[in-house]
């Protein structure tokens, strides 16, 4: 049925947000991760950025610093990340995937991939393509 622009609910977008996360939640707990969603966020992130700031993986993670700091701070404690000071700018530091680190991402990202089949199942190329797109724009036009 159509809505006006003004009608659509928000809150759609926020219930499969938190569902999805809620369905993350119980894979990372179900295959004993040990480790919880954000932290999967940030392993996952430095897996196609390793050698990031911090900045730059709050900044696309979207985590303030404070709370990314305590995240990589147990991250790091586990022995999955490591910091090591910026060569060009001392107040800098970059984040790197440890062995272990890159090892536990490698060996879940099967089940992963099985996770998102499912949660995208009835979803084709096209859809995933349009919602994507969609999704975009009104991120673009929050202010």
């Amino acid at each position: 049925m159509y809505k006006p622009k003004e009608e659509v609910p928000v809150y759609l977008i926020e219930r499969t947000a938190k569902k999805m996360r809620s369905a993350f939640k119980r894979l990372l707990h179900k295959h004993h991760m040990g480790i919880n969603t954000e932290q999967w966020v940030v392993l996952y992130y430095l897996l196609e950025h390793d050698g990031a700031t911090q900045k730059e993986i709050g900044d696309n993670i979207y985590k303030d610093p404070p709370s990314l700091t305590r995240i990589i701070d147990k991250l790091e404690e586990m022995g999955l990340v490591e910091r090591k000071s910026n060569l060009v700018d001392r107040r800098k530091t970059n984040v790197f995937l440890t062995k272990k680190g890159r090892e536990k991402i490698m060996n879940f990202l099967p089940m992963v991939k099985s996770y998102r089949q499912k949660t995208y199942r009835y979803l084709t190329d096209r859809d995933i393509a349009e919602l994507t797109r969609l999704l975009d724009r009104i991120y673009h036009n929050v202010l």
